[in-house]
Formats: structure tokens, sequence, C-alpha cells
């Protein structure tokens, strides 16, 4: 299975799609003793779909849970770093010489939430809210396995499409993250050296 999302009872972690036909091997350790069995998974004899392209079903669910495991890591450590940045500007309230380091701290939290907000739809709380907010990119990509693997068949050229499009908007996100904490974040951290506080790690 792929990464949880914190702060979240909504948003469940991103299951991973069924195992393919084929050889196997499971093990048990317990303390210092283990064993091990091997086995075969095995084709529905009615089912008619070739093994390359069940690989290639495979395949995409697979990319699909890695891309969704990307997301909730990135909401992770925007969570993180938005606590820690609440944290310090509360800290630094009544501190004279920190006004830059607040606003530049104030400015970040701004935009570590513009990029969530695109990530992940935070309002959802229950199946009723998908009526009453937008889904972002992990709702619709996470709406995606459920159509791939409805068959035993190789994907369609639309789901493909559709991944490609989503991965893409992800990718961009993921980033915009990456570029605020290279910069932004490294700024103010150096502010924060200077005034003498800890830093805010990532």
């Amino acid at each position: 299975d792929g990464v949880k999302m914190v702060d979240t009872e909504f948003h469940q972690r991103p299951a991973g799609p069924l195992a393919r036909p084929g050889d196997y091997q499971v093990a048990l350790t317990v303390g210092e003793w283990s064993t091990s069995q091997s086995f075969t998974l095995l084709k529905d004899p009615r089912v008619c779909t070739t093994d390359a392209d069940l690989a290639e079903q495979f395949g995409l669910l697979i990319q699909i849970r890695d891309k969704l495991s990307d997301i909730a890591t990135g909401v992770n450590t925007i969570r993180s770093l938005k606590r820690q940045l609440n944290d310090w500007t509360e800290r630094l309230a009544s501190n004279a010489a920190a006004v830059v380091a607040r606003e530049a701290a104030s400015a970040l939290v701004a935009h570590l939430t513009a990029i969530e907000s695109g990530l992940v739809q935070a309002e959802f709380t229950s199946d009723g809210d998908t009526l009453n907010y937008r889904e972002q990119l992990f709702e619709k990509l996470g709406a995606l396995p459920p159509v791939v693997a409805s068959a035993d068949a190789r994907p369609t050229a639309s789901s493909y499409a559709v991944f490609t499009k989503l991965g893409g908007q992800v990718d961009a996100q993921l980033a915009a993250l990456t570029t605020a904490i290279d910069g932004a974040l490294a700024d103010l951290n150096g502010q924060l050296a200077t005034l003498g506080v800890g830093i805010i790690s990532v």
C-alpha cells in the first residue's frame, strides 16, 4: 500500500493492485524461527487476457498508487511545515526584531496552503462533502484505479491519457513545493538563525 496522508480520516492510504498470476513465496517469522512456502496464483480459466496485458494493467495501477503516495508525502510535508511556521509566528509575535521573519512566515504559509489546495481537497471529511467542494488532484487520481481495474484487460488509451494529464499536474505542484522549500523556506531559516532561534525542518 501507499503513503497515508496525515490529519485526515477521509483520505485513505492508496491501495495497490491485486497480485498478477505467477509464482510467489510467503515467509513467516516468529522470533528466531521462520518458514517459507511457495505457491502459484492461477488466472481464472475463463479470462482470455494475455499475461502481457495483465502486466500492463498492473503496471499502470502501481504508477497511480505511487503518484497518490507522492501527493500524500507532499501534503504531509506541507502540513508539518505549516504547523512549524505558525508556531514560530506565535513565538515571535512580541519580538520587534522579527517583523520581517513573521511576514515571510505568513507569506510562506499562504503559498504552501495554495499548493496543498491544488493537491488535495482538505474540506472533505465525509462522502457527502463531495457535493459541496471541488475535487482536487488526489481525489481525481484516486478515482482512476477502479476504472483501470474494472475488467481483466489492458488499460485503455483514455486511462493512460487521464493519468498522464493528472500526473503532470501533480508533478508541477510538487515542483512548486520543492521550489518553496529551497527558496522561501531557506531564506526564512536564515532569518531565524540570525534571530538566534531554531530553524524549521522539512
